[in-house]
């Protein structure tokens, strides 16, 4: 590639005739002229949510449906607890024994008095 000095540059270019519009008016109306000539194809606007946005979403909403469904499959069988029973036995005792009865839709609840070394299992 040639490279020019300052002095050939300026010589080319006041050789060179560049017309100047003449005031603001005319310069517009050149310019729409010539742009009247180029295809100017409208903007086409783009859609609020692209083809991906879409896929992620509703293998989101799938994925959360799965997991509802999935879990009130899983917890649906069982029973729920009675709920925290809190029981305070003032008596002397040595152990307290709580049964949930699922036919009668109760709770039993057994004390066993006995002292340590008690062999007889003697229960109230």
């Amino acid at each position: 590639m040639k490279q020019l000095s300052t002095g050939q540059i300026r010589e080319l270019l006041a050789h060179r005739h560049i017309g100047m519009a003449s005031d603001a008016e005319s310069f517009w109306s050149d310019f729409k002229a010539r742009a009247q000539l180029m295809n100017q194809d409208r903007p086409v606007a783009e859609p609020l949510f692209s083809v991906s946005m879409k896929r992620l979403m509703l293998a989101t909403a799938c994925a959360t449906l799965i997991a509802l469904c999935g879990g009130l499959f899983l917890f649906s069988g069982r029973e729920t607890p009675a709920g925290n029973m809190t029981l305070n036995v003032t008596a002397v005792h040595s152990a307290v024994l709580m049964i949930e009865d699922a036919p009668s839709q109760s709770t039993i609840v057994w004390i066993v008095d006995m002292k340590a070394g008690d062999d007889d299992g003697g229960s109230a």
